[in-house]
C-alpha cells in the first residue's frame, strides 16, 4: 500500500495487488482516509456481529477478510460467505454488502459461530 502527496497538494494512494485485493485496500484504508480528511465525524464503517451461514477456514498469520452478504434473520444478522475468495476473483463483489474480519488461526469457524463484519453496503 502506498501513500504520498504529488505535485506538492495531491494526495495519492497506490493499491496492490489483483483486482478484488484492491478493492478490499480500498474499503479497509482509502475510503477511510477520504473520509477522515473531509471532516467526516463518524469515518469508519459499520460494525457487527453476526452469525456464519456456512463455514470459513482462517489462514494461519494472517487476518483474512472474505467478502459476502449480511441479512437480518429475526433479530440476527447472518453473514453468507461469497463462493470464490481468491484475489483475482472481482465477482466476489457482485452483491457483496460486508466483509467479515477473521483473526489468523488454524481451526476452522464453524457454521453458527459468531464473527464481526464490516458493513460496506446496505443489508439485504
Amino acid at each position: 500500500m502506498l501513500f504520498g502527496t504529488a505535485s506538492g497538494a495531491r494526495i495519492v494512494f497506490g493499491l496492490p495487488g489483483n483486482p478484488a485485493a484492491a478493492t478490499l485496500g480500498f474499503e479497509l484504508f482509502v475510503r477511510l482516509a477520504i473520509r477522515l480528511l473531509s471532516g467526516d465525524p463518524k469515518p469508519a464503517r459499520a460494525r457487527a456481529r453476526a452469525r456464519l451461514r456456512g463455514t470459513l477456514s482462517p489462514v494461519k498469520g494472517l487476518t483474512f477478510f472474505p467478502r459476502g452478504s449480511v441479512s437480518a434473520e429475526g433479530s440476527h444478522l447472518i453473514f453468507s460467505p461469497g463462493g470464490q475468495q481468491s484475489s483475482m476473483q472481482i465477482a466476489s463483489w457482485s452483491g457483496a454488502n460486508a466483509v467479515a474480519v477473521v483473526p489468523p488461526g488454524e481451526a476452522w469457524i464453524e457454521d453458527g459461530a459468531e464473527i464481526d463484519v464490516l458493513l460496506v453496503g446496505p443489508l439485504a
